[in-house]
Protein backbone atom coordinates (compact mmCIF):
# COMPACT_ATOMS: atom_id res chain seq x y z
CA UNK A 1 0.00 0.00 0.00
CA UNK A 2 3.15 2.36 0.96
CA UNK A 3 4.07 1.57 -2.45
CA UNK A 4 1.45 2.50 -4.23
CA UNK A 5 0.93 5.86 -2.30
CA UNK A 6 4.51 6.82 -3.01
CA UNK A 7 3.98 6.07 -6.77
CA UNK A 8 1.03 8.43 -7.01
CA UNK A 9 2.85 11.62 -5.22
CA UNK A 10 5.75 10.42 -8.17
CA UNK A 11 2.80 11.27 -10.27
CA UNK A 12 1.22 14.09 -8.92
CA UNK A 13 4.69 15.63 -9.27
CA UNK A 14 5.56 15.54 -12.23
CA UNK A 15 2.66 16.68 -13.61
CA UNK A 16 2.61 20.13 -11.01
CA UNK A 17 6.02 20.63 -12.77
CA UNK A 18 4.69 20.23 -16.32
CA UNK A 19 2.11 22.57 -15.60
CA UNK A 20 4.78 25.27 -14.38
CA UNK A 21 6.57 24.93 -17.15
CA UNK A 22 3.33 25.09 -19.59
CA UNK A 23 2.45 28.04 -17.51
CA UNK A 24 5.82 29.92 -17.54
CA UNK A 25 5.84 29.65 -21.52
CA UNK A 26 2.41 31.25 -21.91
CA UNK A 27 3.65 34.26 -19.63
CA UNK A 28 6.73 34.36 -21.83
CA UNK A 29 4.56 34.59 -25.00
CA UNK A 30 2.56 37.07 -23.44
CA UNK A 31 4.77 39.29 -22.59
CA UNK A 32 6.42 38.93 -26.72
CA UNK A 33 3.17 39.77 -27.78
CA UNK A 34 2.77 42.88 -25.55
CA UNK A 35 5.80 44.15 -26.31
CA UNK A 36 5.06 43.42 -30.24
CA UNK A 37 1.65 45.54 -29.51
CA UNK A 38 3.05 48.10 -27.70
CA UNK A 39 5.65 49.31 -30.48
CA UNK A 40 2.88 48.58 -33.04
CA UNK A 41 0.63 50.45 -31.34
CA UNK A 42 1.15 53.77 -29.24
CA UNK A 43 -1.68 52.86 -27.24
CA UNK A 44 0.09 51.03 -23.98
CA UNK A 45 -2.63 49.25 -22.37
CA UNK A 46 -1.98 47.67 -19.17
CA UNK A 47 -2.21 44.26 -18.94
CA UNK A 48 -3.18 42.03 -15.13
CA UNK A 49 -0.94 39.82 -14.47
CA UNK A 50 -1.77 36.37 -15.07
CA UNK A 51 -2.31 34.62 -11.81
CA UNK A 52 0.23 31.20 -11.17
CA UNK A 53 -2.65 29.41 -10.36
CA UNK A 54 -1.84 27.22 -7.30
CA UNK A 55 0.32 23.26 -7.62
CA UNK A 56 -2.55 21.30 -8.97
CA UNK A 57 -5.06 19.08 -6.82
CA UNK A 58 -3.64 15.68 -7.56
CA UNK A 59 -6.69 13.56 -7.88
CA UNK A 60 -6.73 10.37 -6.49
CA UNK A 61 -8.01 8.09 -8.78
CA UNK A 62 -10.40 5.58 -7.12
CA UNK A 63 -9.15 2.18 -6.02
CA UNK A 64 -10.41 -0.69 -8.28
CA UNK A 65 -12.10 -2.78 -6.36
CA UNK A 66 -11.42 -6.21 -6.46
CA UNK A 67 -13.94 -8.19 -7.99
CA UNK A 68 -14.79 -11.34 -5.47
CA UNK A 69 -12.64 -14.37 -5.61
CA UNK A 70 -14.90 -17.30 -7.34
CA UNK A 71 -14.96 -20.29 -5.14
CA UNK A 72 -13.95 -23.26 -7.10
CA UNK A 73 -16.53 -25.61 -7.19
CA UNK A 74 -15.53 -29.07 -5.40
CA UNK A 75 -14.04 -31.24 -7.98
CA UNK A 76 -16.05 -34.74 -8.29
CA UNK A 77 -14.47 -37.57 -7.49
CA UNK A 78 -15.15 -40.62 -10.12
CA UNK A 79 -15.60 -43.74 -8.41
CA UNK A 80 -14.92 -47.19 -10.20
CA UNK A 81 -18.70 -49.24 -9.26
CA UNK A 82 -17.86 -53.07 -10.79
CA UNK A 83 -20.58 -53.79 -12.84
CA UNK A 84 -21.99 -56.47 -11.70
CA UNK A 85 -22.29 -59.48 -13.26
CA UNK A 86 -25.21 -60.97 -14.97
CA UNK A 87 -26.87 -63.62 -13.02
CA UNK A 88 -27.04 -66.89 -14.74
CA UNK A 89 -30.38 -67.71 -15.14
CA UNK A 90 -30.80 -71.67 -13.72
CA UNK A 91 -31.74 -74.32 -16.55
CA UNK A 92 -35.07 -75.79 -15.03
CA UNK A 93 -34.15 -79.03 -14.35
CA UNK A 94 -35.47 -81.86 -16.27
CA UNK A 95 -38.18 -83.97 -14.67
CA UNK A 96 -37.08 -88.00 -14.32
CA UNK A 97 -38.92 -89.67 -16.10
CA UNK A 98 -40.75 -92.91 -14.19
CA UNK A 99 -38.18 -95.60 -13.94
CA UNK A 100 -39.60 -98.65 -14.86
CA UNK A 101 -40.07 -101.78 -12.33
CA UNK A 102 -38.84 -104.79 -14.24
CA UNK A 103 -41.06 -107.70 -13.56
CA UNK A 104 -39.40 -110.22 -11.84
CA UNK A 105 -39.09 -113.53 -13.42
CA UNK A 106 -39.55 -116.82 -11.04
CA UNK A 107 -36.50 -118.59 -10.63
CA UNK A 108 -36.70 -121.93 -12.06
CA UNK A 109 -36.40 -124.11 -8.85
CA UNK A 110 -33.00 -126.05 -9.34
CA UNK A 111 -33.27 -129.47 -9.89
CA UNK A 112 -32.09 -131.94 -6.89
CA UNK A 113 -28.23 -132.80 -7.55
CA UNK A 114 -27.51 -135.75 -7.50
CA UNK A 115 -25.19 -137.57 -4.84
CA UNK A 116 -21.81 -138.74 -6.10
CA UNK A 117 -21.70 -142.13 -4.40
CA UNK A 118 -17.99 -142.71 -2.75
CA UNK A 119 -15.39 -143.93 -4.79
CA UNK A 120 -14.61 -148.17 -2.94
CA UNK A 121 -11.68 -148.08 -1.89
CA UNK A 122 -10.00 -150.99 -3.26
CA UNK A 123 -7.96 -153.13 -1.02
CA UNK A 124 -3.60 -154.01 -2.06
CA UNK A 125 -4.51 -156.92 -3.82
CA UNK A 126 -7.67 -155.57 -6.18
CA UNK A 127 -5.38 -152.75 -7.03
CA UNK A 128 -2.44 -155.73 -7.90
CA UNK A 129 -4.62 -157.44 -9.59
CA UNK A 130 -4.75 -154.80 -12.61
CA UNK A 131 -0.92 -155.08 -13.15
CA UNK A 132 -0.10 -157.51 -16.60
CA UNK A 133 1.99 -160.64 -16.38
CA UNK A 134 1.67 -161.43 -19.58
CA UNK A 135 4.17 -159.72 -21.44
CA UNK A 136 7.41 -160.32 -22.52
CA UNK A 137 10.04 -158.59 -20.60
CA UNK A 138 12.27 -158.75 -23.45
CA UNK A 139 10.04 -156.51 -25.42
CA UNK A 140 10.11 -153.45 -22.68
CA UNK A 141 13.65 -154.10 -23.10
CA UNK A 142 14.12 -153.33 -26.90
CA UNK A 143 11.64 -150.81 -27.08
CA UNK A 144 10.27 -149.33 -23.91
CA UNK A 145 8.85 -146.40 -24.77
CA UNK A 146 5.60 -148.57 -26.36
CA UNK A 147 4.92 -149.24 -22.81
CA UNK A 148 5.55 -146.74 -20.97
CA UNK A 149 3.30 -146.22 -17.91
CA UNK A 150 2.09 -149.85 -18.49
CA UNK A 151 0.66 -151.66 -15.26
CA UNK A 152 3.14 -154.47 -15.74
CA UNK A 153 4.36 -157.38 -12.92
CA UNK A 154 7.23 -159.90 -13.17
CA UNK A 155 9.20 -162.21 -11.01
CA UNK A 156 12.94 -162.66 -11.12
CA UNK A 157 16.07 -162.38 -8.78
CA UNK A 158 17.68 -159.75 -6.77
CA UNK A 159 20.76 -158.82 -8.27
CA UNK A 160 21.83 -155.55 -6.61
CA UNK A 161 19.75 -152.80 -3.92
CA UNK A 162 20.29 -149.85 -3.17
CA UNK A 163 18.64 -147.46 -0.87
CA UNK A 164 19.11 -143.95 0.53
CA UNK A 165 17.15 -141.36 2.47
CA UNK A 166 14.64 -140.48 -0.11
CA UNK A 167 14.53 -143.71 -2.56
CA UNK A 168 15.44 -147.84 -3.02
CA UNK A 169 17.18 -149.00 -6.61
CA UNK A 170 16.75 -152.41 -6.97
CA UNK A 171 18.29 -154.44 -9.94
CA UNK A 172 16.49 -157.96 -11.06
CA UNK A 173 16.92 -160.51 -13.05
CA UNK A 174 13.56 -161.82 -15.15
CA UNK A 175 13.32 -164.79 -16.98
CA UNK A 176 11.77 -164.61 -20.16
CA UNK A 177 9.64 -167.70 -21.73
CA UNK A 178 11.52 -170.31 -23.37
CA UNK A 179 14.79 -169.52 -22.05
CA UNK A 180 17.45 -171.40 -19.52
CA UNK A 181 17.93 -170.11 -16.65
CA UNK A 182 20.64 -167.78 -17.85
CA UNK A 183 18.51 -166.50 -20.68
CA UNK A 184 17.61 -163.61 -18.46
CA UNK A 185 16.72 -159.80 -18.98
CA UNK A 186 17.75 -157.48 -15.92
CA UNK A 187 15.64 -154.66 -15.38
CA UNK A 188 15.98 -151.33 -12.76
CA UNK A 189 13.28 -150.77 -10.36
CA UNK A 190 12.74 -147.50 -8.96
CA UNK A 191 10.90 -146.93 -5.28
CA UNK A 192 10.11 -143.27 -4.13
CA UNK A 193 10.17 -144.75 -0.42
CA UNK A 194 13.49 -145.79 1.05
CA UNK A 195 12.12 -148.51 2.94
CA UNK A 196 10.68 -150.23 0.02
CA UNK A 197 13.73 -152.91 0.40
CA UNK A 198 13.77 -153.33 3.87
CA UNK A 199 14.26 -157.29 4.66
CA UNK A 200 15.13 -157.84 0.83
CA UNK A 201 19.02 -158.66 -0.02
CA UNK A 202 20.71 -159.81 -3.22
CA UNK A 203 20.23 -163.49 -4.62
CA UNK A 204 16.56 -163.08 -2.97
CA UNK A 205 13.79 -163.94 -5.27
CA UNK A 206 10.56 -160.89 -5.26
CA UNK A 207 8.21 -160.04 -7.40
CA UNK A 208 7.75 -156.91 -8.53
CA UNK A 209 4.76 -154.33 -9.93
CA UNK A 210 5.95 -151.16 -11.40
CA UNK A 211 5.35 -149.03 -14.63
CA UNK A 212 8.28 -148.53 -17.75
CA UNK A 213 9.37 -145.26 -17.48
CA UNK A 214 12.80 -144.91 -19.82
CA UNK A 215 16.19 -146.91 -20.51
CA UNK A 216 18.78 -146.20 -17.44
CA UNK A 217 21.84 -145.82 -18.90
CA UNK A 218 25.51 -146.51 -16.55
CA UNK A 219 28.95 -147.74 -16.51
CA UNK A 220 29.79 -151.14 -15.00
CA UNK A 221 32.80 -151.96 -13.04
CA UNK A 222 34.83 -153.02 -16.63
CA UNK A 223 34.35 -149.72 -18.19
CA UNK A 224 31.34 -150.41 -20.14
CA UNK A 225 28.25 -149.34 -20.48
CA UNK A 226 25.04 -150.46 -20.07
CA UNK A 227 21.38 -150.02 -20.94
CA UNK A 228 18.12 -151.36 -19.39
CA UNK A 229 14.69 -151.26 -18.66
CA UNK A 230 13.98 -148.87 -15.81
CA UNK A 231 10.49 -149.29 -14.08
CA UNK A 232 8.85 -146.62 -11.26
CA UNK A 233 7.95 -149.64 -8.61
CA UNK A 234 4.51 -149.63 -7.01
CA UNK A 235 4.75 -152.82 -5.00
CA UNK A 236 7.58 -155.66 -4.25
CA UNK A 237 7.22 -158.46 -2.02
CA UNK A 238 9.84 -161.28 -1.58
CA UNK A 239 9.54 -164.65 -2.37
CA UNK A 240 10.94 -167.67 0.07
Amino acid sequence: MRLSLRLLLAILLAVSLVACSESTEDAATTTSVGRAAAEASPTITEQEPTEVPDEPTATIEPTATQEPTSTPEPTATLTMTPTPEPTSTPAPTATPEPTSTPTPEPTPTPEPTSTPLPTPTMTTDEIKAQYRGDIDVREIDKNVDAYYDWKLTYTGEVLTILQDSDRTLIQVQVAYPGGSDFDRVTIVVLYDDPHAGDGIFEDDYVSIWARPITMFEFTNAFGGTISQPLLSGDFIEKRS
